[in-house]
């Protein structure tokens, strides 16, 4: 990357991430960050989203990219019961692709640093040859933090919000899209808002939400926790193994979304599949004892966050089943494996 477009572009987000609070004592500008941290536990975690990997620069609206790479990195600090405060950001940017593009990707990141309560305090820009990427480097503090190791027989197993609806979005935008069709409904979504059908299930999948309260206050109550990331699945198997147990998922109870059976519905797909192996929920999945049922309801209707009971920890040789109407069968298929 040109020098002088290097220290521009460091100029730009300098002046779109500008300290907020007197807790940054040096932001961007140095060699490092300063920050005036409490005592305590600290919780740190890292993400990336890479071009054609993660996402098509063609189909993610460039805004919506910025704040969905701060999302997901703020999923994984309120998996672990933690409250984000800061975050570094690095990108590799290739030479052809535009200033004004990038200031939109840095006004998404400032959206979602404002939306979640952190700041951006420093980072690195460097050239590439290709592709684009983003990463988050985020930190927070942690009073009872949560792993997923915790989980126990007996213990129920919850879900937050909606399953599904990030990898129907992603399966229309692969098999189906087209850029005028993008754009027509992109359109549509900004000037009517949020609307139930496909303009529904793009934004869960380009721009996602997370409610970044519900892990600090679950903490204190649940065993295990763990952001539906790579697909329930997938995710329900690192608890599992990390815990050394096996579990029993109700298909019948994945809570679906009105917007992804419609869509199901219509391409002769069964929604509790799409819920079961889909990816990029960025909703929280968690065990706890069945006596902390009402406090969990009562804590997640606070915060107008639907929950699910979806199944049992179960003893590690029952392995991990998952159950309908018609009978139980063992879950053989994962979820999404960047290696696959």
């Amino acid at each position: 990357m040109e020098p002088r477009r290097e220290f521009a572009l460091i100029e730009m987000l300098e002046k779109i991430f500008a300290p907020s609070s007197g807790k940054v004592k040096l932001g961007i500008g140095d060699d490092a960050a300063v920050v005036d941290c409490l005592p305590g536990n600290k919780v740190l975690s890292t993400d990336t989203l890479v071009e054609d990997v993660h996402f098509k620069r063609a189909f993610h609206p460039p805004g919506w990219l910025g704040n969905k790479a701060i999302a997901v990195n703020v999923s994984d600090i309120n998996a672990m019961g933690g409250v984000a405060e800061f975050a570094l950001l690095a990108m590799a940017i290739p030479p052809a692709m535009g200033d004004d593009y990038l200031t939109k990707i840095g006004q998404g990141i400032a959206e979602g640093c404002r939306q979640y309560g952190l700041e951006i305090i420093g980072g690195d820009i460097t050239r590439s040859p290709g592709p684009f990427f983003i990463n988050i480097m985020i930190w927070g503090s942690v009073i009872n933090y949560i792993t997923r190791s915790g989980a126990k027989v007996g213990d129920d197993i919850w879900v937050t919000g909606f399953l599904g609806d990030s990898y129907a979005g992603w399966l229309w935008l692969s098999e189906e899209a087209s850029k005028n069709q993008l754009e027509l409904i992109l359109k549509e979504v900004k000037e009517n808002g949020l609307n139930e059908g496909i303009n529904f299930l793009l934004k869960a999948h380009l721009k996602p939400q997370v409610s970044s309260k519900a892990g600090p206050l679950l903490a204190p109550l649940v065993r295990s926790m763990i952001d539906i990331s790579d697909g329930l699945a997938n995710d329900i198997g690192h608890i599992c193994t990390r815990s050394n147990v096996g579990a029993s998922i109700n298909l019948d109870s994945l809570p679906l979304s009105p917007a992804l059976k419609w869509w199901a519905k219509n391409r002769g797909k069964d929604p509790r599949q799409l819920a079961l192996l889909g990816g990029e929920d960025y909703q929280l999945l968690f065990s706890a004892p069945p006596e902390k049922e009402k406090e969990i309801r009562s804590i997640l209707a606070s915060l107008k966050l639907k929950c699910s009971r979806i199944g049992k920890i179960k003893e590690k040789a029952r392995g991990v089943k998952v159950f309908d109407q018609k009978g139980c069968q063992q879950l053989e298929v994962e979820g999404w494996d960047h290696f696959a």
